[in-house]
């Protein structure tokens, strides 16, 4: 896999430069990849073989570096996985003092998000497909193998 970053924003800082060219060099295996986009002081990362290998824990240096990384920058993590997923991949393995207040998480493509607050995560939004939605997309792909003739009736 092919590694690489990507900077929208002029690194200022020589401690937020010190800490990515940490996880660069943490992710620096043919496993990761890595995309970063700076935004003004917001730091996005995908999930899975990026901070992570896919549906795996974060690893500790990455850990570390991550709450080294909250400490001065907001951060946010979007990955196709379930909330629950980002907690046991990466929450779980941040240190107990990481400023959890900076971090914000994008499960389901980020059609969800959260943020802590008061010592808690709060689920700020979720949209959700209704059960007619999901009944005419399910139709609407099996038409459209039947016309390919991927499957027959």
């Amino acid at each position: 896999m092919d590694n690489y970053l990507v900077m929208l924003d002029i690194l200022s800082s020589s401690r937020l430069l010190q800490i990515m060219m940490s996880i660069f060099m943490i992710c620096g295996s043919e496993y990761f990849k890595i995309i970063i986009f700076l935004m003004h002081s917001l730091i996005i990362f995908d999930l899975d073989d990026t901070l992570a290998e896919s549906k795996s824990q974060v690893q500790p240096d990455m850990a570390q570096t991550l709450s080294d990384l909250l400490s001065i920058r907001k951060v946010a993590i979007i990955t196709g996985g379930k909330y629950e997923q980002i907690i046991k991949q990466v929450v779980s393995q941040l240190p107990a003092d990481s400023n959890l207040a900076n971090l914000y998480l994008f499960p389901t493509c980020g059609a969800a998000y959260y943020h802590f607050v008061d010592g808690t995560w709060v689920n700020v939004y979720e949209e959700r497909l209704s059960g007619e939605d999901v009944k005419k997309i399910f139709a609407a792909l099996k038409s459209a193998q039947i016309q390919a003739g991927v499957i027959t009736e």
